[in-house]
């Protein structure tokens, strides 16, 4: 937490450490997408051809993580829009910034 300090005026009738009033902002950072790749080796070993497997979840070469995808089931559902709006708001706002 960044602490910023303003003197006051100097009294000496004032104590050292009063504080008049406290203001708090809270925030939320720029969200930005992690991205993870995964790559399978192929080996060949006594003429076969060996080659590992991709997770079950991932089922195309780009798609959006269970993170994102509960964020736009939500706003699809509870908010009410579209899948296909919701899907374009995310990818103007990830472009965006």
């Amino acid at each position: 937490m960044e602490r910023i300090e303003r003197s006051l005026i100097w009294c000496k009738k004032l104590p050292n450490k009063a504080v008049g009033s406290k203001r708090q902002v809270f925030d939320l950072p720029q969200p930005k997408l992690e991205v993870t790749e995964h790559q399978i080796g192929e080996i060949e070993c006594c003429g076969c051809a060996q080659q590992g497997e991709y997770p079950p979840e991932i089922r195309a070469s780009m798609q959006y993580g269970a993170e994102v995808r509960a964020l736009l089931t939500k706003v699809s559902v509870k908010h009410k829009m579209h899948w296909s709006k919701a899907t374009a708001c995310l990818r103007t706002y990830m472009v965006a910034n």
